[in-house]
């Protein structure tokens, strides 16, 4: 059985002999996100209906609803990976995480409704969670730079792939936030969105590629305190944030 009504039926659709026995519950490590950042959803449950309970044999075990604002359903462009056998044991609890992009198509500014649905066949019920409020922010770009990327150093003929970086801020509540975007030189395919975190408004962050194609980030993000971030043109992050201080700060950031 499919979700495929309104958030506000939800709650007609729960066995009522098994609350209480087995508790769902959706959560997401922040509020809000930039189009085309990883969402992972953490899915809980909690069984104590006195018996094991098996998850994961099928694509159909977890299901989301995802509404923008006005209750339009989010189109859903592919298929979650959430095939992976577990057993959840009475007494116990399990978190299972998902991510939602690309699955779902999230991409524009706004609030999301996002609720799960978890079926059990031991007890031939459906269960559903709890609606979570996520947003997407609005971001403006404050620098970009296309580079050569050579696929097979080895090959002196190999073609040279064009990919661009992007530093942008958002406003996310009282707090100005900086993320970085790896795209190819059409901004077609995205190899990776990420937040650096918080930047003070007044500061520019400085920014280098090296001879690697490797990009460094510098920020500041406090009245003496910056953050350092080196990101690689496959989208990866070679080194997540490292905080320092005006003391700690070292001489020689970029390479």
């Amino acid at each position: 059985r499919s979700p495929s009504r309104g958030l506000g039926d939800v709650y007609k659709r729960q066995a009522q002999g098994v609350q209480g026995q087995v508790d769902v519950s959706l959560e997401f490590k922040k509020e809000f996100y930039l189009a085309h950042e990883s969402i992972m959803a953490e899915v809980k449950i909690v069984n104590f209906s006195g018996k094991t309970l098996n998850f994961g044999t099928d694509k159909n075990w977890l299901q989301f609803t995802i509404e923008s604002r006005g209750e339009f359903p989010v189109e859903k462009v592919g298929d979650l990976n959430v095939v992976e056998q577990f057993k959840v044991p009475n007494a116990s609890r399990a978190i299972r995480r998902v991510h939602l992009i690309p699955a779902y198509k999230i991409d524009h500014p706004g609030r999301y409704r996002v609720a799960a649905y978890i079926s059990i066949p031991e007890l031939n019920t459906q269960l559903v969670t709890t609606p979570v409020e996520i947003g997407i922010l609005s971001a403006s770009v404050v620098w970009d730079r296309e580079i050569g990327l050579v696929k097979d150093k080895n090959d002196p003929s190999a073609p040279i792939e064009i990919r661009k970086y992007s530093l942008m801020r958002a406003v996310n509540k009282k707090q100005i936030d900086l993320y970085v975007k790896v795209t190819d030189k059409y901004q077609r395919y995205i190899y990776g969105v990420y937040s650096l975190g918080n930047i003070v408004s007044f500061g520019e962050p400085e920014r280098q590629v090296d001879r690697f194609s490797n990009l460094h980030v510098l920020m500041q993000n406090g009245a003496r305190s910056f953050r350092y971030t080196i990101v690689k043109p496959d989208g990866k992050i070679l080194l997540r944030p490292v905080s320092y201080t005006h003391l700690t700060l070292p001489t020689k950031r970029i390479v």
